[in-house]
């Protein structure tokens, strides 16, 4: 019985976990209107790194994907930061020992600072946005709506969300 309730759990998993890869995909090919598409993007697990040259093109593309992940009913959460952002070489190969190895190595304050936002602590689906990426696009104060103080400042983060 217990073997059966797994096999029907995982099979839900990986029905949600398609449809949120095939739903990102589908939203990172077309951009948000009046936006320009992503620079580059990094897709792994349930994650997904978006990079943009502009900031107003990542507020667009975070709106936009966020309004249509609720109307599919898919929850989300996302960090919003500016900063540096590098990327290596990805890999893959096999080691002597037979050991496969997959290597797809990034870096940079953009990524330290957007997992802090998003992992802030705050629940629920919302665009969580750091102070790097306020700082860089002041007009978004308009959008912004302050959230009850919790642990997240002292992670470095503005407790606001996106509108």
């Amino acid at each position: 019985m217990a073997q059966k309730q797994f096999k029907t759990a995982q099979a839900e998993v990986d029905r949600e976990y398609r449809r949120f890869h095939e739903h990102l995909e589908e939203l990172l090919r077309r951009p948000a209107r009046r936006g320009k598409s992503p620079a580059m993007s990094l897709v792994f697990s349930d994650c997904a790194y978006v990079v943009f040259d502009r900031p107003k093109d990542a507020e667009r593309f975070a709106v936009h994907a966020m309004r249509s992940f609720i109307l599919n009913d898919m929850p989300v959460r996302m960090g919003l930061s500016y900063g540096s952002f590098t990327n290596y070489e990805f890999k893959t190969g096999v080691l002597p020992n037979g050991h496969l190895m997959f290597a797809a190595p990034f870096m940079g304050t953009a990524v330290v600072d957007s997992y802090r936002a998003e992992s802030s602590g705050i629940k629920g689906m919302r665009i969580l946005v750091h102070p790097s990426f306020f700082l860089s696009a002041p007009d978004l104060d308009e959008f912004l709506v302050p959230l009850p103080k919790i642990g997240a400042a002292s992670r470095g983060c503005r407790r606001a969300e996106l509108v």
